[in-house]
């Protein structure tokens, strides 16, 4: 037997709805096969508030000290780009109380460093 836990994530763009799980299974040898899909749990937390990114100051150390308030309860991906074109995940912050401060250490002397922050 052969047993295997498979994950699937959802797109980026993913929206409340209904959702349906396929499969096929070849037959590799004239042994009758099966399938059998078990504990199938879909869970979509839409954030329905307003978030935000701001910078608050430079650290002790002269790094970038950012902010973000936002509901509880959601992780966020803060991203960072110097051209606003490519976009690089610099964190992910659990936000359990409203409000995550951040500090990034890997600034750079760049021109410019944009941000922003999204709900994986």
């Amino acid at each position: 037997m052969y047993y295997a836990q498979l994950s699937f994530p959802l797109p980026e763009t993913a929206t409340s709805g209904t959702r349906m799980l396929g499969f096929r299974l070849d037959a590799f040898s004239a042994i009758q096969s099966s399938v059998t899909v078990a504990n199938v749990a879909l869970v979509f937390a839409e954030v329905r508030e307003q978030f935000a990114l701001s910078f608050t100051g430079a650290s002790l150390n002269g790094l970038l000290l950012l902010q973000l308030a936002g509901p509880s309860g959601f992780n966020y991906r803060v991203e960072s780009s110097t051209n606003l074109v490519s976009w690089s995940t610099v964190a992910i912050l659990v936000n359990t109380n409203g409000l995550v401060r951040f500090v990034d250490s890997v600034s750079t002397n760049a021109p410019a460093r944009f941000y922003r922050a999204v709900v994986p």
